[in-house]
């Protein structure tokens, strides 16, 4: 519980692509392909209820931001960029009282 915590503050973020030699860490997240539509599904209990927004950012090859997107939703449908990259999840203090983290599933929707 910290009441101190300003709203918009980055409470952790993955990372799908690491520079080994100077983090000394693996990418934390999945590979995905270009213009595929992917499900993220987070798991954790908050109070209150939307105090947690969860933000993805696509970069292209050289580093430059191409697309964020920030969600109230525990879980949300996203389509991977042509363009990008690399990309990185963050999960945003939104004014929340005590948060409880589980995990969270990154799968890709397939079309009939």
């Amino acid at each position: 519980y910290n009441p101190l915590l300003p709203s918009g503050e980055i409470l952790k973020t993955w990372f799908s692509s690491v520079n080994y030699q100077a983090a000394r860490t693996q990418p934390q997240l999945p590979l995905l392909k270009r213009k595929q539509e992917y499900q993220l599904s987070l798991v954790f209990d908050c109070q209150p209820e939307n105090g947690v927004y969860t933000k993805i950012t696509f970069f292209d090859r050289y580093g430059d931001i191409l697309e964020k997107k920030v969600e109230k939703a525990k879980d949300f449908i996203f389509t991977y960029p042509e363009d990008s990259y690399t990309y990185q999840v963050s999960l945003l203090s939104a004014g929340f009282e005590s948060l409880t983290f589980y995990h969270f599933s990154i799968k890709e929707i397939r079309s009939v």
